[in-house]
């Protein structure tokens, strides 16, 4: 059938092709009540429907195609040329366009259901748009990358569902996508969302290129994927579930997230930035060392952090929360805390903390307060100076030992409710400043000068406050609150 330019309209029901139908002019349709065959294309958009096996031909389709079988299995014998979209539903039956001349334009969109399969290539880039299938094999296969514009849903139990987006690549990341059966992929990127559960049988993508792997449910990775290295790419895993690591990661950006539980088994390598994340199950971390080049976002949700490999380097601002914190860094580590449980910060470095805790341990070198909140105790032992930038707030005790350094914590905001035990060496000063009453607990200080000041200032029962010999003054300025340094054991070998 030639109808030049003209639209092209065989859709009486009852029409009955037994041989190969060609198909020339503008607009066409297409009905036939048993199997269609079609042979060669040239028409404009095309609506073809069956009731029975529908071959598809080959040849070309300037707009639309809709190819409906009504559960006959659609196939065709040569290659199809799609300039708009394609709609491709079989019914109960399988889907086989896998001729690799094609070359569908506009978004393709299947839909079939049972144990059929459904393989689609494309010459070029694939585009799927929103579908529905079976749970036989999916197999999308295009030369310069596979795409989407819907969700493709897989019935429960879906066979094997294998993607290769060539030399470009794979991008199907729309959160409304289920793959039930187990997923094998490949592409330059590839980035993959599911709604429920991802069972990753394999997957190989190339240098530098982003790797992206997303469910709600649990994601699951075949014990072959182990090490992942996506150099300057970026490295997402998110499980909706738990996520333990089988190997180590590597990327510019990496993000981990473990819902209910993330755990560290391998070396973790971020150029760039680091998103560690869990809801309930914390982030722990059992093997391995994490270095960071950029800033680290660690959010354990109510669940405990603990990241305590002697060999982490976190080099930017760690922001962390929690319902505990601890914090290993063989280097300087910079941390802004939030957490109503404890908080253990250890550098072999210098420290800089912020934020809030209950309890708040740190043992570092030189160790900077940016403002700080501290609902429990605070336990500083530094290998350098104690100092800061912000206001210090410390609801229980406070013991602070800086060596042979100076502690410098001379902020207006500070207040300090419990006792306030000071401990230096050598001729390094000590100054405190509360905004409101200053209790002091044991004070152990250098030859350095001692400054004090506060809205009164008392020292706790059995406190003692010692200088070393020849020590320089020792200042104390209670405003117009109460001076009693009273205590029997005290020994100021300084001018007071």
């Amino acid at each position: 059938f030639n109808s030049g330019g003209g639209v092209l309209t065989l859709a009486n029901t009852g029409n009955d092709f037994t041989g190969a139908v060609n198909l020339a002019g503008g607009a066409t349709q297409v009905t036939d009540t048993n199997a269609l065959t079609l042979g060669t294309l040239a028409t404009g958009a095309l609506t073809a429907t069956s009731t029975g096996a529908l071959n598809l031909g080959g040849g070309t389709v300037g707009g639309n195609l809709a190819a409906t079988s009504n559960n006959g299995a659609i196939s065709q014998t040569g290659a199809l040329a799609v300039t708009g979209s394609s709609t491709i539903n079989a019914g109960s039956a399988a889907i086989t366009l896998v001729d690799a001349g094609n070359d569908f334009t506009g978004a393709v969109s299947l839909s079939n259901s049972g144990a059929n399969d459904v393989a689609v290539s494309d010459a070029n880039a694939l585009v799927l748009g929103a579908s529905t299938i079976g749970s036989g094999a999916l197999t999308l296969t295009a030369t310069t990358g596979i795409s989407q514009t819907g969700a493709i849903v897989q019935a429960a139990g879906g066979g094997a569902v294998t993607l290769d987006a060539g030399a470009g690549d794979l991008a199907l990341t729309n959160a409304g996508n289920d793959f039930t059966g187990p997923v094998t992929a490949s592409g330059q990127a590839v980035r993959i969302t599911d709604a429920t559960a991802l069972d990753m049988v394999g997957f190989t993508s190339a240098s530098n290129k982003d790797v992206s792997l997303v469910a709600g449910g649990q994601l699951t990775l075949a014990p072959t994927i182990t090490a992942i290295d996506t150099g300057s790419g970026n490295l997402t895993l998110s499980s909706g579930t738990s996520l333990m690591t089988q190997g180590s990661l590597s990327g510019n950006n990496v993000s981990l997230t473990g819902a209910s539980g993330l755990t560290l088994n391998n070396d973790i390598t971020a150029t760039g930035t680091l998103t560690l994340a869990s809801s309930t199950g914390g982030i722990s971390q059992i093997g391995g060392n994490i270095l960071a080049g950029s800033t680290s976002s660690i959010a354990g949700g109510t669940g405990a952090v603990s990241l305590t490999s002697v060999g982490n380097d976190f080099t930017g601002t760690v922001t962390a929360s929690g319902g505990s914190i601890t914090l290993t860094d063989a280097n300087a580590l910079t941390a802004a805390l939030t957490t109503s449980g404890n908080a253990i910060l250890t550098a072999v470095g210098n420290l800089a903390v912020s934020g809030s805790s209950h309890d708040l341990t740190t043992n570092a070198a030189a160790t900077s307060f940016g403002t700080t909140t501290v609902g429990g105790n605070l336990s500083t032992t530094a290998a350098g100076a104690i100092s800061q930038t912000g206001a210090l707030s410390v609801t229980g005790t406070s013991s602070l030992a800086a060596g042979a350094n100076a502690i410098t914590l001379a902020n207006a905001g500070n207040d300090f409710t419990g006792a306030v035990g000071l401990s230096n060496s050598g001729a390094n000063n000590v100054s405190i400043r509360d905004a409101n009453g200053l209790i002091l607990g044991n004070a152990n200080v250098g030859t350095g000068t001692l400054g004090v000041q506060a809205v009164g200032i008392t020292q706790a029962a059995g406190a003692t406050i010692v200088q070393s010999a020849a020590a320089g003054a020792a200042n104390f300025n209670s405003g117009g609150g109460v001076l009693t340094l009273a205590n029997t054991g005290n020994d100021f070998t300084g001018a007071v």
